[in-house]
């Protein structure tokens, strides 16, 4: 719209969206799934990050915040989940120096490597909080829809269009990019207050159900679709 002007009104955004069938709680089923997989007893309160291992996703930032929340909080885990892009792919530059950082708590911090969704489904379901740390103007990953969908609390960074999904203090935590302190008193906060992290979840769950869910993108589609058969040539 802003590169054509003139067309302004031809342009529409639709939102990602997800399956609210296969994101969502599992309860006790998604707790025994992440014991068997990644061998953590089901009380122990994680922090997740579902996504490709590149310095733009701000890993590096998380992970020197999760080293203030273990001062205050040493009994949770960071669970890492992705590679540099699918499963098989090389280990990168920026992953040797993600497993470098974190080798002062590397018994706190769990890098699981490529998860398929069959089983990712069950850490977003277990996780205390999914954290998405972006350092770059994210147009707003699917993390972002899935772990809402789950019923997890989130806290991502207010970049792109992460903020046009998450509604700070709604639905979900917002901070600013790169900020280490910002980001470790947020995830401090809801693990010390599980009622108010588990307010959020269930807001987050509704929203995405109600607005972001396949069916209604299908929808908004064949509308568009509908709307632009009967505009005028240009």
């Amino acid at each position: 719209a802003k590169t054509f002007p003139n067309y302004a009104d031809k342009f529409k955004v639709l939102f990602n969206a997800t399956d609210v069938e296969i994101f969502k709680p599992y309860g006790e089923l998604a707790a025994a799934s992440v014991e068997a997989l990644l061998h953590l007893p089901k009380t122990t309160p994680f922090i997740l990050y579902v996504g490709r291992l590149t310095q733009d996703k701000g890993v590096d930032v998380l992970i020197k915040a999760f080293q203030k929340v273990l001062k205050v909080q040493p009994q949770a885990k960071l669970v890492i989940a992705g590679s540099s892009f699918f499963e098989g792919a090389a280990k990168t530059a920026y992953q040797k120096s993600l497993q470098q950082l974190a080798e002062p708590i590397a018994h706190h911090i769990v890098f699981t490597g490529f998860i398929p969704h069959q089983q990712l489904k069950y850490l977003y379901a277990a996780a205390n909080i999914v954290v998405l740390p972006s350092v770059w103007q994210d147009p707003c990953p699917l993390v972002v829809l899935e772990s809402m969908a789950s019923g997890t609390c989130i806290i991502a960074s207010k970049v792109g269009g992460v903020p046009e999904v998450v509604d700070h203090g709604e639905n979900g935590i917002l901070v600013n990019p790169n900020q280490v302190d910002e980001l470790a008193l947020a995830m401090i906060d809801l693990l010390q207050h599980p009622h108010r992290a588990q307010q959020l979840a269930e807001a987050a769950r509704q929203k995405i159900a109600n607005g972001y869910a396949w069916q209604h993108l299908v929808s908004k589609l064949e509308q568009e679709l509908l709307n632009l058969s009967n505009l005028k040539p240009l």
